[in-house]
C-alpha cells in the first residue's frame, strides 16, 4: 500500500513539474516589485500621521 502511494505521489509531482511555468524573468520579478512598492507607499501616503507611530507612541501620546 505505502509503495503504491509513494509511486502515486511521484508520478503527481513530476507531471505537476512538467507543466509547471518557466521561472519569471529579471524584468518580469523587477516589475512586480515596482508595483508592489508603488502600492506600498500609496498606502503609506494615504495614512494619518498617528497610524505611523508605533503602539508605545500611540498608547502614551509621545
Amino acid at each position: 500500500m505505502g509503495q503504491f502511494v509513494n509511486e502515486d505521489v511521484r508520478s503527481f509531482c513530476q507531471g505537476q513539474l512538467t507543466q509547471s511555468q518557466l521561472p519569471a524573468s529579471p524584468r518580469d520579478l523587477q516589475v512586480q516589485v515596482e508595483q508592489l512598492t508603488q502600492l506600498v507607499e500609496g498606502i503609506a501616503a494615504r495614512m494619518s500621521e498617528p497610524a505611523r507611530k508605533g503602539f508605545w507612541q500611540r498608547v502614551f501620546g509621545k
